[in-house]
């Protein structure tokens, strides 16, 4: 039979300072407490990754725009040195 994987493995440090907490607050209601205090290290994980995934989001965006304008440099040096090419051929055929 597979093993089912325990909350606090997946919690861990947040349910262990809970429970300290508890221990050492004694709160009229601690369920609530120590539920209140997953419930905000969820949210708090939830919204780090979120955080994570915009600076990589936004990181991608910035290569991309570096790589545009690379490649608008490239093609600018392009047609620079055709003209120049154009203008030393002009001047060929007329001297």
């Amino acid at each position: 039979m597979p093993k089912l994987p325990s909350p606090a493995r997946h919690l861990g440090g947040c349910l262990t300072q809970g429970l300290a907490e508890v221990a050492r607050i004694h709160p009229v209601y601690p369920i609530e407490y120590l539920a209140l205090k997953i419930y905000k290290y969820k949210k708090n994980v939830t919204l780090e990754k979120l955080l994570k995934m915009m600076e990589r989001h936004k990181a991608e965006e910035l290569m991309f725009r570096q790589q545009q304008l690379e490649l608008e440099i490239q093609e600018k040096e392009r047609q620079r040195i055709e003209e120049l090419q154009r203008a030393q051929e002009y001047l060929e055929k007329i001297i």
